[in-house]
């Protein structure tokens, strides 16, 4: 990529980052509870989340979608529930430790509540992952807070159907990507689901 343009994109990304992240934590706690449960209650009638049997969710900070709706309901079923914890600033690396109904989480890295226990699940095993974000696109790219712990994370467990989560005004039409960004599946807000087709999965691997 020419120099000129890496710079440009690097320049968009951040922009687009510091924008979104202050809206987003700007949000009434009230408005993130009430968008939290529109977009739990669309993902909870995919088919594909009703057959997963392991599941990684995330802790929610700073106005993020809050998925822990979800947990309930796949504990109820006995689905296995898992949590990113950081085991490695360099390189970064999480891995996905599964928690009991009702374990608390303790405060970690970044002030991000993850598991207590370090023992992680194999990527292979993971049927689901959901995902936080600053921002997707309708073609699936990914704009986190750039460290690169998810990029790491999704590339291990390419089997898992990736979801992002995010607030209506998250969803745009373009994210400038870099080498090393990972994709999502299926975005849902609120009101939006985008199915990405940013990889070459059958469409009944996605909706159904």
């Amino acid at each position: 990529m020419h120099e000129a343009v890496a710079e440009n994109d690097r320049m968009q990304r951040e922009v687009l980052r510091r924008t979104l992240r202050d809206k987003r934590a700007a949000l009434a706690e009230g408005l993130v509870r009430a968008m939290s449960a529109d977009v739990c209650a669309a993902v909870a009638r995919l088919p594909a989340f009703g057959r997963a049997k392991t599941v990684a969710l995330y802790s929610p900070v700073r106005g993020e979608i809050d998925p822990t709706q979800l947990r309930q309901l796949l504990h109820e079923r006995g689905a296995t529930v898992a949590y990113p914890r950081v085991v490695s600033t360099v390189p970064p690396l999480l891995a996905f430790c599964a928690v009991a109904p009702g374990e608390t989480l303790a405060t970690g890295r970044f002030e991000i509540p993850e598991p207590r226990a370090a023992g992680a699940i194999a990527a292979d095993d993971l049927d689901l992952i959901f995902v936080p974000g600053i921002a997707f696109s309708r073609a699936g790219q990914r704009l986190g807070f750039g460290h690169g712990y998810y990029d790491r994370a999704l590339a291990a467990a390419a089997r898992a159907l990736r979801i992002g989560l995010c607030h209506d005004f998250q969803l745009v039409d373009h994210v400038p990507s870099r080498i090393g960004d990972e994709p999502v599946d299926l975005v849902q807000t609120p009101r939006e689901r985008a199915v990405t087709g940013a990889r070459p999965l059958a469409p009944e691997e996605v909706l159904s």
